[in-house]
């Protein structure tokens, strides 16, 4: 009588993250508004939850589920251009925090451990703008 042994499985290959693509410099930050002390807002203080290297795109394309939005404006459809940045895995990240690259500042919309192999992250983000103090 022989025994069927179960086929021998190869170990998974993890996720390559495209490395040579990751040329730009982000900063991953926490931005807070603090108290005047008299009920109102004072200035927005930002803290540096982490920094490295990034890849960048600009993508008209957009996650499953779908992030983007088109609107009419002016008898024409406008899409919002969405922006994939790729960075190294950090576990302190989360949506709530805040991409700046340069002086441009990104809301993470979407943030996904690839493969869960803790690697790196894919983020979906949205330029964000700042409204000016007039």
């Amino acid at each position: 009588m022989t025994i069927m042994q179960p086929p021998k499985q190869k170990a998974t290959q993890p996720a390559i993250p495209p490395f040579q693509l990751f040329d730009q410099r982000i900063t991953i930050v926490d931005r807070s508004e603090t108290s005047d002390g008299y009920g109102g807002l004072g200035p927005t203080t930002e803290t540096v939850i982490a920094s490295g290297w990034a890849a960048i795109e600009k993508t008209f394309k957009t996650p499953s589920p779908r992030l983007g939005s088109e609107h009419y404006q002016a008898g024409t459809v406008e899409a919002t251009a969405m922006w994939k940045i790729t960075f190294w895995y950090d576990p302190n990240v989360t949506v709530k925090h805040f991409i700046r690259h340069g002086t441009r500042l990104f809301n993470i919309l979407m943030l996904e451990n690839v493969e869960d192999q803790n690697l790196y992250y894919e983020t979906y983000c949205s330029e964000r703008v700042e409204p000016s103090n007039v």
